[in-house]
Parts: C-alpha cells; structure tokens; sequence
C-alpha cells in the first residue's frame, strides 16, 4: 500500500524530473530533496525558535528544577514525591516551558523522507558518481557535513555550566546524525547517500540563518 500511493508517485515524479534535466537523476534527487524542506521552511524556522527560547527557559528555571529533583530523589514517600512532582510542573508552567515542543517536528521530518524508488536510478551517474552503488565519496561527504551540521546546532544551544547530565546528552546528540547517517549511506546505494546529503548541505544554510538571525 505504501508503495501505491507513495512510491509509485515518486518514482513517477522523479522520472519526469529527470527527463526535464537532462536525464540527470542526480539533479532530479536534489530538487526532490530540497522541494519539501523549502516548502516547510517557515514552520521548521518557527519550530526552532520555540525550541531555542524554551531552551533559555530551561536554563533560568534549571535551579529550581535541580532542586526539586533531588529532594524527589531523597523522598521515599510516594505520597511525598506525588507532590514534588505537581510541584516540578509548576515550575515548568510558571516559566512557560513546554516539554512536547519538539515533538512537533516528528511529522515534518518524516514527511521530508522521499520515496527514492526509480529502477532507472540504478543504472546512473552524477558528477562520475554511480548512483545505484555505494560510494566512498559520498559517505565521506555526508558524515562530514553531518558533523558541521551538530556543530552549527551546538553553537545556538544555551550552555548549562556545572550541569554533567545536559552535556553528557549534548555529546551523544552530537555525534548521533554523523554515525546514523553515515551508516545508512555506506549500507545504502549512493542515490540514496546523494539525498543525505543535499538535504544536510540545505540544513547547513538554515542553520546559519537561524544562529545569526533567528
């Protein structure tokens, strides 16, 4: 079924594409790469400023939230902890931080994925690149910009002195897009690597707009 109504229509699309270019599916991946994040660009950049200003939320109410949770820690009353806990989310609603904010960005990420299903692809080139073969380059490529991309993230996130916890999960998310997308390229065909990466390169300039301008 996801095939009828997904693949079938992309794989349709990017045969038009490609036609229209040249015969280049190289080209034809970009633009279906890059078409749906352009579409979406003003709700990701809203997104990431409600991100951005509930993370300096969090960084005032850090304190009062450390506080809580350690005598939640030290209590063994469940009676106790039931009412430290209706306390820890005052203090969430009194600085108007809100915990599920990110999961609005679920649904934008995963309609972003494209349906890559076009046989012809597999018989490609781009730039000297075979498309339907696994390319060295293009993983190179891809974990390279994936790292620059969470360092650019990095830069925007509040820092949180003396909090081990918040830079030891800042580490992990660090280095969790470079290692999954470097794996999905190398056990993938380079057409697929060659998504990964324009849509990191794209990610890039939208990071930059959102760290000096957002």
């Amino acid at each position: 079924a996801v095939y009828e109504y997904l693949g079938k229509p992309a794989a349709a699309f990017l045969d038009f594409l490609a036609g229209f270019l040249f015969n280049s599916y190289g080209l034809a991946i970009i633009i279906v790469t890059l078409l749906p994040r352009v579409f979406m660009l003003p709700s990701s950049l809203k997104m990431t400023r409600d991100t951005m200003i509930s993370q300096a939320r969090m960084k005032v109410a850090q304190p009062e939230i450390n506080e809580i949770q350690e005598e939640i820690n030290a209590s063994k009353d469940p009676a106790e902890r039931a009412r430290l806990q209706q306390e820890l989310m005052g203090v969430y609603k009194k600085y108007n931080i809100n915990m599920l904010g990110g999961l609005s960005g679920c649904l934008p990420l995963l309609l972003q994925m494209p349906v890559i299903s076009s046989s012809a692809i597999q018989n490609s080139t781009f730039l000297g690149i075979q498309l339907g073969q696994r390319s060295t380059l293009i993983v190179i490529l891809v974990v390279a910009v994936s790292i620059l991309q969470s360092w650019l993230m990095q830069k925007q996130m509040p820092s949180t002195p003396g909090n081990e916890k918040a830079g030891q999960t800042s580490q992990v998310m660090f280095w969790m897009n470079p290692i999954l997308f470097g794996w999905m390229t190398w056990t993938t065909d380079a057409g697929l690597g060659l998504y990964f990466l324009a849509g990191a390169v794209f990610m890039i300039g939208q990071q930059l707009y959102t760290n000096h301008v957002v």
